[in-house]
């Protein structure tokens, strides 16, 4: 298994969600675009990894075929047990956004 660091992450936006206490973190590996939701502000803990692909393809990460969004907001298997890392690296690379 890749470690979060060697996933090339990049188009990353941060930003506090509007709907509940907590973050949303929108991001890209290989044009491939997640969103990855965390609860609390003060203290963020991972909730889980959505796919958010523009066109029906595979997940180059879990395998699974994801239609385009809306429909697509499926959750991604592989950041399913990596989630807890996946927070740490954003908050360690990108912890001026968490405020």
């Amino acid at each position: 298994m890749e470690t979060m660091k060697d996933l090339n992450i990049e188009l990353i936006r941060i930003t506090r969600d509007s709907g509940f206490d907590g973050y949303e973190i929108i991001f890209t590996i290989e044009g491939q675009r997640y969103c990855f939701l965390t609860g609390n502000t003060k203290r963020p803990f991972p909730l889980n990894v959505k796919h958010q692909f523009t066109v029906k393809e595979p997940c180059n990460l879990c395998g699974r075929t994801i239609y385009a969004a809306p429909f697509g907001h499926q959750l991604c298997t592989y950041f399913g047990s990596n989630k807890g890392e996946l927070l740490q690296y954003f908050q360690k690379n990108y912890g001026d956004r968490f405020l």
